[in-house]
């Protein structure tokens, strides 16, 4: 690629701080995402959350996934086929699945607060540590 040596000096000049100014926007944009996401490692629900989630399988969803997620009708909601399928996906699409199919016999019945609260209770099982604050929306965000 040639650049253009002709034009005039304020011209490349703002051509220059133009493209500055666009990288520099780009790398905040980069560093805010990256403030923003919180490993599971470092504890994304709290402790109550995932035992209203508790409570919450074991009336609509242990007839199906099985008392300890196990899998019998439905799949395994833990254990490594569970990480396999979902580990490389964000936490925002297992709250919509739940959300949106799920019980499998009231498909849609859950509010998005208790597919939350599901979801606390299913990395409690998988054994990520919790934290003080709980999984909100603005974090599935």
């Amino acid at each position: 690629m040639r650049w253009i040596r002709s034009g005039s000096p304020l011209i490349r000049c703002a051509f220059g701080l133009a493209l500055c100014a666009w990288i520099l926007v780009g790398l905040f944009s980069i560093a805010s995402d990256a403030r923003q996401m919180r490993p599971l490692t470092a504890g994304v629900y709290s402790a109550a959350q995932a035992a209203r989630g508790q409570a919450l399988y074991t009336q609509e969803c242990a007839s199906c996934h099985g008392e300890v997620m196990e899998g019998t009708i439905g799949p395994a909601m833990a254990g490594s086929l569970f990480l396999e399928t979902w580990s490389a996906r964000p936490l925002s699409e297992l709250v919509e699945k739940i959300h949106k199919t799920m019980p499998f016999n009231l498909p849609g019945s859950l509010s998005r607060q208790q597919s939350i609260d599901l979801t606390a209770y299913v990395l409690q099982v998988g054994k990520f540590p919790t934290g003080s604050a709980e999984l909100s929306e603005a974090q599935l965000a």
